[in-house]
């Protein structure tokens, strides 16, 4: 995992932080015994199957969908569950630590000014 220093915003270890650890691990061990780890990893085809699930989402969305696997989601709820599996399996791949990065990201992020000076 990436090494924090002094200098970073203070990492909150709270029970989300904790939870998040633990749901990657589960993902990862999940998706080695569906043999998604055979063969040489590819980042870029690991980014692409996010954007994969991002766009299943959006469609989705526009044909207000509900899931076909489990029907007590909305289409929308499902595919963003798929998004968040399969960006916490990248990350447990590259031993990234996301709950600490998304801290120390939204610590700097705070000292931004409004909506980054961008127009959106």
């Amino acid at each position: 995992m990436s090494e924090w220093t002094l200098d970073d915003p203070v990492v909150d270890d709270t029970l989300g932080h904790y939870w998040l650890l633990a749901c990657a691990e589960e993902i990862f061990e999940h998706m080695e015994k569906q043999g998604f780890h055979e063969g040489t990893f590819n980042f870029g085809e690991a980014i692409a199957l996010i954007h994969s699930e991002l766009s299943e989402a959006l469609e989705a969305d526009r044909k207000d969908l509900v899931s076909d696997h489990c029907p007590s989601l909305s289409g929308v709820e499902e595919e963003l569950a798929d998004v968040f599996i399969r960006l916490l399996h990248l990350c447990a791949r590259l031993d990234i630590d996301l709950g600490a990065a998304t801290s120390v990201k939204m610590a700097y992020n705070r000292t931004r000014e409004y909506k980054h000076g961008k127009k959106y």
